[in-house]
């Protein structure tokens, strides 16, 4: 995925693989890179300034074999020359940003797009919150970290 970052990506990651509370290793780094300031909170920039962004790619191995890879660029919430994308794949098809492509039971191609949900419950937002707390020691230290289940998963 590249499109969102923290507990946001944790929580497209399990909502997608069908994760629940499952811990996993979480391995990653940072990695510092030259980059036009064109856009930020403050509105556009024009006077090609660079500036030392930060890409930060990480990997989650869930305890049932499902993976997640974060490959996210600070830059990408507001400018211009980063675009957002994300990709998940399956043994049946595949979701690529809002398009949904996959075999139906009959082993037909089908096509769909994706709409937003709003529902969260605080059980799934405390563990997106948990597993991204780990993926920052994870990049801040550079060492491999494994999770352990926590209480509000019982």
């Amino acid at each position: 995925m590249s499109a969102i970052q923290g507990y946001h990506a944790v929580s497209i990651f399990r909502k997608f693989l069908g994760i629940c509370m499952e811990n996993c290793k979480i391995q990653g780094r940072s990695y510092s890179f030259p980059v036009t300031k064109t856009r930020d909170r403050d509105g556009w920039h024009q006077t090609g300034e660079l500036l030392t962004g930060r890409r930060d790619r990480v990997d989650f191995v869930f305890e049932n074999g499902k993976t997640a890879f974060l490959d996210f660029d600070e830059e990408q919430y507001f400018s211009p020359i980063r675009s957002r994308t994300w990709n998940i794949q399956g043994d049946r098809g595949e979701i690529r940003d809002w398009k949904v492509c996959y075999l139906n039971e009959g082993n037909d191609p089908v096509t769909e797009q994706l709409h937003r949900e709003d529902f969260y419950p605080l059980r799934e937002g405390l563990q997106d919150a948990y597993l991204k707390f780990v993926m920052e020691e994870v990049l801040r230290t550079g060492e491999e970290k494994y999770t352990c289940r926590q209480s509000w998963a019982e």
